[in-house]
C-alpha cells in the first residue's frame, strides 16, 4: 500500500495539481486509489483530476447518491439527507466493486474515510480482485459543498485514524 500526503496547491490547473504529487506517476495498475479527508479538504477536485490524468470514468464517492438532474434547470441539484447516508456510502461500494471486478486499471473513491474502519471495506474490495491500493490523505483546508457548522468539522479532525504506512 502507498501512503500519500496532500497538502493542496494554490493552482487549479490539471497540470498543477498532479504536479504536486510526484508519486501519482509511479503508481502502478490495477490500483485501487482511496481520497480521504474532512468536508472541504478538496477530495472530490483532486479525484476528478486523476480520473482525467488516468483516463478513467471509474471515480466514486457517496457523494454521488445525493446528485439528480433538475430538468426544469436543467442542471445538477446537490441534495444531501443525512438519513440516506447508509445507503450512499452502500452505493459507492458497489459501484467500486463493480468497477474492480470489471478489471478496471484505476478506480477512485473520494469519501471523508476518517475512520479506518470505513476504509476497510474498500481494502478488502482491493485485496479480492488483486488490487494495489493506494491512499491519499488530503490535509488542504478550504470550502464544501455540505455547509458543515465549524464544531462538526472540528470533530471530525479530531476522530481522524492515521494509516500507518505500509499497512
Amino acid at each position: 500500500m502507498v501512503v500519500i500526503e496532500w497538502l493542496g496547491c494554490r493552482e487549479t490547473s490539471d497540470y498543477d495539481i498532479i504536479k504536486s504529487l510526484p508519486e501519482i506517476s509511479r503508481l502502478r495498475e490495477p490500483n485501487l486509489i482511496l481520497v480521504r479527508g474532512p468536508f472541504g479538504s478538496g477530495k472530490s477536485t483532486l479525484a476528478k483530476k486523476l480520473a482525467k490524468y488516468f483516463h478513467t470514468d471509474d471515480h466514486y464517492e457517496a457523494d454521488d447518491w445525493f446528485w439528480s438532474y433538475n430538468t426544469a434547470r436543467k442542471t445538477y441539484i446537490y441534495n444531501f439527507d443525512g438519513n440516506e447516508l447508509e445507503n450512499a456510502h452502500d452505493y459507492c461500494q458497489w459501484k467500486i466493486a463493480h468497477a474492480l471486478a470489471c478489471f478496471s486499471p484505476f478506480v477512485i473513491c473520494s469519501n471523508t474515510n476518517t475512520d479506518l474502519w470505513a476504509m476497510q471495506p474498500y481494502f478488502n474490495m482491493a485485496e479480492t480482485y488483486n488490487y494495489h491500493t493506494t491512499v491519499i490523505n488530503c490535509r488542504r483546508q478550504g470550502q464544501s459543498i455540505h455547509n458543515i457548522f465549524p464544531d462538526k468539522l472540528y470533530k471530525l479532525h479530531l476522530k481522524w485514524e492515521e494509516l500507518a504506512h505500509g499497512r
